[in-house]
């Protein structure tokens, strides 16, 4: 092979992300005829290329976002309650004769 096709072959190889001679390989099982004769869907029906329908135009943000506002977690005041009530409780406890 000319400095040319290594050249291309070990291009190609790195875009696909092999060695080179893995890529021979692949070059080498590939049935070059047959994939040729594979027809292109594009090409049978040029009309599948175009968007059925325009896509509605999204108003263009300037990306701010509202912060949510700093306060206890979630849960937290369920959380308060059953402490104060298992407070009382042992109040109760201890001041009972």
């Amino acid at each position: 092979m000319g400095a040319l096709t290594d050249a291309w072959l070990a291009d190609q190889a790195q875009k696909a992300g092999m060695s080179v001679a893995a890529y021979k390989q692949l070059l080498a099982a590939m049935d070059m005829r047959a994939y040729a004769r594979m027809p292109n869907p594009l090409l049978l029906n040029p009309s599948k290329m175009l968007p059925e329908k325009a896509a509605k135009e999204v108003p263009r943000g300037n990306g701010w976002v509202e912060p949510v506002p700093i306060g206890p977690p979630p849960g937290v005041a369920i959380i308060d309650r059953l402490c104060d009530a298992a407070d009382r409780e042992e109040l109760k406890r201890r001041l009972a004769p």
